[in-house]
């Protein structure tokens, strides 16, 4: 570049932006144009004026310095691969709290947690199971269409591991459920639970490094976006889709999604109470 400039011939700026984030990749391509053009102006202007020339016919006469830049891993810059995934996995996200939250708070919203729990025979761990096993199965289906939908509809690339993918899909179902009981668990009222759980849900993807890369954010707001499931869930899904990451960079994504099940662990106890004491019981 440096020889190319003192020997008065063109040069040639190469960059590469992730295609990916497509906010982020237009803000750096116009600052790249600007930084480029800038810096032909001030060369043109120096060259000329040594030879005599006034500084609008310096500018005039040549453009020193041309910028090509790639983007990659989504070279056709398509929106479809750029927020579809992010759009269909809130909604998947969203479907699977307030479900949760309905058919856990729902017990107590309509009197019915004692006969619940009476028949599964007292076991918590076994009312759980029962009431969200069937939910889990048929978000899992949604799950399997959604994907369906951005790999054979939008023609999303899996250039990593479907198999990874379908993982950390599962993961982000059980996630939210565990949530949502911890949500009910803390609460013991159905109406605060659902506003609780849909303002947390919503604010996912905000934090979620779609619309401004995470890496750019403030120390402490990234350390919030690790508080929603859905933000190493997008890393993985774009890991295994449009960037074919290796399965090891999976690792990290699948184990904290997999922590948020321990969530509602310590909140058994008081969620127990809550199934059993009629004073939590019909409140709006």
């Amino acid at each position: 570049f440096e020889r190319a400039i003192y020997a008065s011939q063109p040069a040639v700026v190469r960059t590469t932006l992730s295609g990916t984030n497509l906010s982020a990749d237009g803000v750096l391509t116009r600052d790249l144009q600007l930084t480029a053009s800038t810096f032909s102006g001030g060369i043109a202007l120096q060259r000329f004026e040594l030879l005599g020339l006034d500084k609008e016919e310096a500018l005039a006469r040549v453009q020193p310095i041309s910028l090509i830049d790639q983007p990659l891993f989504n070279p056709t810059l398509n929106y479809a691969h750029y927020l579809g995934p992010g759009l269909m996995a809130m909604m998947l996200l969203m479907s699977v709290l307030t479900t949760t939250l309905w058919a856990v708070g729902g017990e107590l919203r309509h009197g019915t947690a004692a006969t619940w729990l009476f028949t599964a025979r007292r076991s918590l761990s076994s009312a759980l199971i029962g009431k969200l096993l069937p939910y889990t199965g048929l978000h899992l289906l949604l799950a399997q269409f959604m994907l369906l939908l951005l790999i054979g509809g939008f023609h999303l690339p899996v250039r990593g591991s479907l198999l990874l993918l379908e993982a950390g899909t599962l993961l982000l179902i059980l996630a939210y459920q565990a949530i949502a009981l911890a949500v009910v668990a803390a609460t013991g009222n159905l109406r605060l639970s659902l506003s609780l759980g849909g303002g947390y849900g919503v604010a996912a993807f905000s934090f979620s490094g779609l619309t401004f890369p995470t890496m750019a954010m403030f120390p402490l707001v990234r350390i919030v976006s690790r508080l929603f499931p859905f933000t190493p869930y997008m890393e993985l899904m774009i890991d295994q889709t449009l960037r074919g990451a290796p399965a090891l960079y999976a690792a990290t994504p699948l184990l904290e999604m997999g922590l948020f099940l321990l969530l509602p662990l310590p909140l058994m106890g008081r969620l127990r109470r809550h199934l059993t004491n009629p004073i939590t019981w019909y409140r709006l």
